[in-house]
């Protein structure tokens, strides 16, 4: 009678037993999946936060497709939102989101130097650079592998060599893949032609290919040992208040 009531009582402590290990395992595996539910989602939200800032730097359209794989076009980005991009680079060399190397990146990238609230003192598109006879102009001669060649025309306030040196700058900050940014034709460089005499070969001429120092501050800085091509050719600058010393 004993050994059946021992028996019984050891039955009965195993089925405690396994019920209770039964118990535990749901438990783990409702933690589990909780788990699994938690870190897909907000590995799913990190991700569209990701896209949306891109969309927000690089005026991006994202589009989610019902298999959650992403992809993305580009709309039209207005000449403003344009100049503040490169204006805010400029500022403080702010990180800009990069982009692959082909021409319709760079003819953009271009162009938000060229509308920018920098550019509007250096190019001849703008009204008030065009009003003091500045016909500046850059193009896109072509790309070769990792270089891009580009084009100056017109006559530029600034010397052309600052000019090639900050669109430079730009394109590969926005293009790492540029290993180099050069003119189609060296002479585009060159802020003053020089006429030889054909015999001699004796300068007898120089030609200012700059645009007309309208109000002699260019030539007033230069004498002062200022660099013109920082201030630009209004007062005002793009950096505050420029004051000359009366000469």
């Amino acid at each position: 009678m004993k050994i059946a009531s021992v028996s019984i009582f050891l039955h009965h402590q195993v089925n405690v037993v396994v019920q209770m290990k039964l118990l535990f395992l749901s438990f783990l595996i409702l933690r589990i999946n909780s788990f699994h539910i938690i870190s897909h989602h907000n590995h799913h939200h990190c991700s569209r936060r990701a896209f949306t800032h891109r969309q927000d730097n690089r005026n991006t359209i994202i589009n989610i497709s019902n298999n959650n794989q992403y992809s993305h076009s580009f709309s039209p980005s207005s000449t403003k939102l344009k100049g503040n991009i490169y204006d805010e680079w400029k500022s403080d060399m702010a990180i800009v989101d990069t982009l692959p190397l082909d021409e319709e990146f760079v003819l953009e990238c271009i162009d938000e130097i060229v509308y920018s609230d920098f550019g509007s003192q250096m190019f001849g598109v703008h009204d008030q650079t065009a009003s003091i006879g500045i016909t500046g102009e850059v193009s896109l001669y072509e790309i070769s592998g990792p270089e891009v060649i580009l084009s100056l025309s017109g006559k530029f306030w600034h010397t052309r060599s600052y000019v090639l040196g900050r669109i430079a700058m730009y394109l590969n900050a926005r293009m790492p893949e540029i290993t180099r940014v050069s003119i189609d034709n060296p002479d585009e460089l060159q802020d003053f032609e020089y006429v030889h005499d054909v015999d001699t070969n004796e300068v007898i001429e120089v030609i200012d290919r700059r645009s007309p120092d309208y109000n002699g501050d260019r030539e007033t800085m230069i004498y002062q040992g200022i660099d013109p091509d920082m201030r630009g050719p209004f007062p005002g600058g793009l950096n505050g208040e420029f004051k000359l010393i009366p000469s």
